[in-house]
């Protein structure tokens, strides 16, 4: 039996290998298979699926393009080794034969990792990749396969998504919507929190045959927690899919889940509790840059005083409760907290208009004369229409509910 993946590559460096079990989509949205982070990416941009006995990548209407051989196309066909392009990313139609026996997921993780001994490592200098001898190894060590049979080693490897993240590259971002389960096959990676002042409270250091992502998993709450690679690191990503049916049919595995994450839970309360950072606020939010227009209200406690008007901003992190703002032109004078600020936001796809008055909380100036700034606000008035504008924008990008 033969089973295909798709190698994302950037550069020359293969940065993932995604199974490729049912049609998958690629774009910018949270709602794909497949999830870039590239500017020239529209949201739902292509689909692989197989058609007419190949495997096919369709452009889904996309503004920029899907290119086979440097030519745009509409629908091509791809053969084992084939690549195509989106934006600065190159996926590449991987074929590997199944054994039968187990060892899938070790040929798949060589394969992914087969350029890592050059990568390096700033602590421990260079790395080899995980060997096929030791790599079943790693993964029975990990707490809820510990359970599992060669055959459901199997069918995970068939199903499983490798990644390879480089030194201080985030893997997830806290707030994100996300069910996935990763686990660390090589390499370390560092677990954080944030206050509402930015300052960092680092929560743990994972390594090999560790995992982290259960809490969103078994609460379907945003990701509690800033996770990013501390070495180069090679990690399995799996699906709410791939773990709801582990637990279904294993139920140790949801033992196993619950039983960390109680005590990861109350391990980062003891740790706020140390330093004094209060609970972050969980709700839904979503980090799509969508266009803002803002004025701002000098004197927000008079009704005199002039307003500012006419600045251009995109959004950072967007909630029910707030929106950080990326402003790329110059700002008359830095703004303080307290300052009010009147805002139009344009809410993909159909564009629609929220209108919401917001109060400064935080301002960063990011170079000099003020020409760059982030901008927190949290909303202080909407009018009810436009509430229930940005809660379907917020919950219609969410997949809290499905597979991550």
């Amino acid at each position: 039996m033969k089973r295909y993946y798709l190698a994302l590559e950037k550069g020359s460096l293969r940065t993932s290998m995604h199974p490729l079990v049912a049609p998958t989509t690629i774009g910018r949205g949270p709602d794909n298979a497949i999830i870039i982070e590239d500017i020239t990416a529209s949201r739902s941009h292509a689909r692989v699926s197989f058609l007419e006995g190949a495997w096919t990548v369709e452009d889904l209407g996309s503004t920029n393009g899907v290119f086979v051989a440097a030519k745009r196309v509409t629908k091509a066909a791809l053969r084992p080794g084939d690549t195509f392009d989106i934006g600065d990313y190159t996926f590449r139609l991987v074929e590997m034969a199944s054994s039968g026996d187990g060892t899938q997921l070790s040929d798949t993780v060589q394969l992914l990792s087969a350029n890592i001994e050059t990568m390096g490592s700033p602590s421990r200098g260079n790395r080899t990749s995980p060997n096929p001898e030791r790599l079943q190894a790693v993964i029975a060590a990990i707490p809820f396969f510990s359970s599992l049979g060669e055959p459901e080693l199997d069918r995970l490897a068939s199903t499983s998504t490798l990644h390879i993240f480089q030194p201080g590259e985030t893997i997830i971002r806290e707030g994100d919507p996300g069910r996935s389960v990763y686990l660390i096959l090589h390499g370390q990676v560092r677990v954080f929190t944030r206050d509402y002042k930015g300052e960092e409270l680092e929560l743990a250091i994972l390594g090999a045959s560790q995992f982290f992502g259960e809490m969103s998993f078994l609460t379907g709450q945003p990701r509690s927690s800033h996770v990013e690679a501390k070495e180069n690191s090679v990690l399995v990503e799996l699906s709410y899919t791939i773990m709801h049916r582990l637990a279904q049919e294993n139920p140790r595995v949801k033992e196993t889940l619950l039983t960390y994450y109680r005590e990861r839970v109350e391990s980062t309360k003891k740790k706020r509790e140390e330093v004094g950072a209060p609970e972050r606020r969980q709700q839904e939010r979503v980090r799509e840059r969508v266009p803002v227009t803002f004025t701002i209200v000098s004197q927000p406690e008079s009704e005199a005083g002039p307003e500012i008007t006419g600045y251009h901003a995109v959004s950072r992190d967007i909630s029910m409760s707030g929106i950080i703002l990326e402003c790329r032109e110059p700002l008359p004078a830095p703004l303080t907290a307290g300052n009010q600020v009147r805002l139009e936001i344009e809410l993909p796809p159909s564009a629609e208009k929220v209108r919401a008055v917001g109060t400064v909380r935080r301002f960063q100036s990011v170079t000099a004369e003020q020409k760059a700034a982030l901008v927190a606000l949290e909303f202080k008035a909407m009018p009810a229409e436009d509430i229930q504008k940005l809660k379907r924008f917020l919950h219609g990008e969410s997949h809290l509910a499905s597979e991550s």
